[in-house]
């Protein structure tokens, strides 16, 4: 730092110390600010910018000081927000973003002075010197009420946790939090069946906003995949993830504006090519989740014509997997059989007529014939 400097010619000793006293306080604002830029440079560093909790840095420096210098038990908790990457795709970033901004609010609440940190995308960490059993358990419910009092109007967040306990202050830290990894990774698989359900539901739920004809058409729909899948001789497990498609075949919809979606009137051909995007959209959807992983494909080619005029690859005859050809002849029979905003539903036996007027063209004649003697 380059001070200015003071000519002593014809000054005084009072304009010589008051010079002096300025340049001083000078001095100090400058030691000032560069203290403060250095506790917000250590800040950046050493926190995530929007949880505000410690980072994986962080994370990493204690993990270093509690291998070195620990006289307490220690406990470990790994939290794991279940879904973060298919709600990211499904309802944007801003969303998960508030996800992760609630879940670490929860952490940070349901623990006492405890370390709490962000160590990945989707992955948290808690550190609780001094822990036993009982505590452990203690922020483990807090953590469970935490989510159930936000699912009760948001009905999205959930968490997977997994624990670790030394209370005999003889193994190492990084030991300690990597069996708890494991544990929660272990949680994940026994908890598979019903985090499956929970997002299905989420994404049903957001479904049956954006299409107030959803929810009765879904029902309508697995009871009729079911028993046409049966009569076309698919294995039972062919059947159960038909259901699942049945329920969330549209879901790409969630990206259509709902003035085309509840149009009372015949669709434009602009607003036409809007809604045809969804299978695409439900495919990159379906794409983005395990479980959801053996319906991508249909999601795709539902639409598709025996004939190859359908969307969006133009796919034709056995080229289109049997369970899409099956799903649109179901679909077809029950969208015609239902009130829509711009149309009045069809009789049982017009919608017979429909369905045999399209074999061979939207339709596969074989499945078409069979499901006509099941509906019959």
């Amino acid at each position: 730092m380059n001070l200015p400097t003071i000519n002593c010619t014809n000054v005084t000793k009072a304009e010589l110390i008051t010079e002096l006293n300025r340049l001083y306080q000078n001095i100090s604002v400058l030691e000032a600010q560069q203290k403060e830029l250095t506790a917000e440079l250590n800040y950046v560093l050493t926190h995530d910018g929007l949880t505000k909790l410690p980072n994986r840095f962080s994370f990493e420096q204690m993990i270093v000081q509690l291998t070195t210098n620990r006289t307490d038990p220690l406990g470990i908790i790994v939290c794991d927000i279940d879904g973060l990457k298919m709600i990211n795709d499904t309802f944007g970033h801003d969303e998960g973003d508030r996800l992760l901004v609630a879940a670490a609010d929860i952490l940070k609440a349901s623990t006492e002075n405890d370390f709490v940190a962000r160590i990945g995308g989707d992955e948290f960490v808690i550190m609780m010197s001094g822990c036993d059993a009982e505590k452990a358990e203690n922020v483990a419910r807090n953590i469970t009420t935490g989510i159930f009092r936000y699912n009760t109007s948001e009905q999205r967040l959930s968490i997977t946790m997994g624990f670790a306990l030394d209370l005999e202050i003889d193994r190492p830290a990084i030991d300690l939090f990597r069996e708890a990894d494991d544990n929660m990774y272990r949680e994940k698989l026994h908890q598979h069946k019903s985090s499956r359900s929970a997002l299905v539901q989420t994404l049903s739920k957001a479904l049956n906003r954006c299409d107030l004809f959803q929810e009765d058409h879904v029902g309508r729909m697995q009871d009729l995949v079911s028993v046409f899948g049966k009569a076309a001789e698919l294995p039972d497990h062919k059947i159960s993830d038909l259901r699942l498609f049945a329920q969330l075949h549209d879901i790409g919809k969630v990206g259509v504006p709902d003035h085309i979606l509840l149009k009372p009137s015949p669709l434009t051909v602009e607003e036409r090519n809007i809604v045809q995007t969804h299978s695409e959209q439900g495919y990159q959807i379906a794409l983005a989740s395990h479980d959801l992983a053996p319906i991508a494909d249909w999601m795709l080619k539902h639409h598709e014509w025996w004939n190859g005029q359908g969307y969006p690859l133009g796919l034709k005859g056995e080229e289109i997997p049997i369970e899409c050809r099956l799903f649109a002849i179901a679909d077809a029979y029950d969208a015609m059989t239902s009130n829509r905003p711009y149309r009045k539903s069809l009789t049982h036996q017009a919608a017979i007529s429909q369905l045999k007027e399209f074999s061979g063209i939207q339709f596969d004649p074989l499945l078409v014939q069979i499901f006509i003697n099941i509906v019959e």
